[in-house]
């Protein structure tokens, strides 16, 4: 007889386990925090990194980084989002950015 899944019902599956050979220090919190900060002014982005606040933190839920502060456009503030998901070991951003008074009237051309 059949399973779900169409296969003979005397069909096992195999689950192969592999493994990296390497070794792997994650940075220190406080690093991760200034590893970013360094790496904003070669991005020649329109954000002043001190103008921003960025927090990591562990949780039970994983890492989360806390972004404070504000910036130009919506567009830099979803870029910030997304540059510190690509960070090593973060797996959550609580993005808490503002977008300033002066660009919301302005027209700015967003990239997709």
């Amino acid at each position: 007889m059949a399973g779900r899944s169409g296969l003979n019902s005397n069909t096992r599956s195999v689950r192969a386990e592999t493994t990296a050979d390497f070794g792997f220090s994650p940075l220190e919190v406080a690093n991760r925090e200034t590893v970013f900060r360094t790496r904003l002014p070669r991005l020649n982005l329109s954000i002043v990194p001190e103008q921003l606040d960025v927090k990591i933190g562990s949780t039970p839920e994983g890492t989360v980084a806390t972004l404070n502060g504000t910036v130009a456009t919506q567009r830099d503030r979803k870029l910030l989002q997304q540059l510190l998901l690509l960070e090593p070991g973060i797996d959550k951003v609580d993005n808490k950015l503002t977008v300033s008074a002066d660009s919301k009237t302005k027209s700015v051309p967003v990239l997709e």
